[in-house]
């Protein structure tokens, strides 16, 4: 069970700090905090993609994985059927696949 401390917000600064939490928690996992915590001015984000903007980022990596600057082939490990999206999902939990793509 994924557990977030209200220690980490506690350690920002308390009208100005900020708390960043990083990557995925497992999908029956529960984040509680107490109101003051956020109210007082203290800024709790997230970032699951390492942080890249997909707005910013994303165009640039397409951009350099057309130019040969980067290889990201094996990181996708499966690629599938769009109505096997489940599977997809069920590989990825589980551990068995990096990414995998969808075909339509």
């Amino acid at each position: 069970m994924f557990c977030f401390s209200d220690c980490c917000l506690e350690s920002c600064h308390l009208s100005y700090g900020v708390c960043q939490i990083i990557g995925l928690a497992p999908s029956n996992s529960q984040l509680s905090l107490e109101a003051l915590m956020v109210v007082s001015g203290r800024t709790l984000k997230s970032v699951c993609l390492g942080g890249y903007k997909t707005r910013d980022c994303i165009p640039q990596l397409v951009t350099d994985y057309l130019q040969n600057k980067i290889n990201i082939d094996p990181l996708i490990t499966h690629q599938l059927p769009f109505d096997q999206l489940h599977k997809a999902f069920k590989l990825y939990h589980a551990g068995k696949s990096i990414r995998c793509v969808l075909l339509f």
